[in-house]
């Protein structure tokens, strides 16, 4: 899903973007895991991971206005959920 949340928001012209509130939630692998599965191949089209609510953030740049809930791994080396709700800033 993140692959295609990214690659939807880097294309997609600004006007898409008018939702008022946005919850997404992933699970979150550690590194060394991830890195088993891409060299056995099976890990396909991501170049960057999501790993925490800061980076699903940065996915939307400075639309992000306010924060609803959210919610991290508490141990990064484990799998685990990441969590948020949050609202985006209309385009005027």
């Amino acid at each position: 899903m993140g692959t295609r949340l990214e690659t939807s928001l880097k294309t997609t012209p600004d006007k898409r973007c008018r939702a008022a509130s946005v919850a997404i939630g992933i699970t979150t692998y550690p590194a060394p895991y991830l890195e088993g599965l891409r060299k056995e191949g099976k890990l396909m089209g991501t170049t960057a991971e999501i790993n925490c609510v800061e980076d699903i953030f940065n996915l939307f740049g400075d639309r992000v206005e306010q924060v609803y809930f959210r919610h991290d791994r508490s141990d990064p080396a484990k799998q685990g959920p990441c969590l948020v709700i949050f609202s985006v800033r209309k385009l005027s």
